[in-house]
């Protein structure tokens, strides 16, 4: 079993890949925001984050700092709406695992 943690103010968007994840026998958190989501990077062990470049209040790279500050071993996926996202691509260029276009 993994722990996911999945960063996006989109609700439906958590919620339909946490029942994805969940019914592969996994444990899944969601954060809507960056103070949330540190919150639980702190109290927590994920394997996985899976963050979206549109959640307010820090970029990408950013935040994948922070998570490898918290526990380098936790894999950074970043999401976006955007074909090309050069938040997403900075994200890539400080060590996030790989860059995944959302609908």
């Amino acid at each position: 079993m993994s722990r996911f943690l999945i960063v996006n103010t989109d609700k439906n968007f958590c919620s339909q890949v946490a029942r994805i994840y969940e019914r592969q026998g996994h444990e899944v958190k969601n954060a809507e925001d960056i103070e949330g989501a540190v919150d639980l990077l702190k109290k927590w062990i994920f394997d996985v984050v899976i963050f979206d470049t549109s959640t307010p209040g820090v970029k990408a790279a950013a935040f994948v700092d922070q998570v490898k500050k918290i526990n380098s071993n936790t894999i950074v996926v970043i999401t976006s709406n955007k074909e090309k996202d050069s938040d997403a691509i900075e994200a890539i260029d400080d060590g996030a695992y790989d860059f995944l276009q959302r609908p």
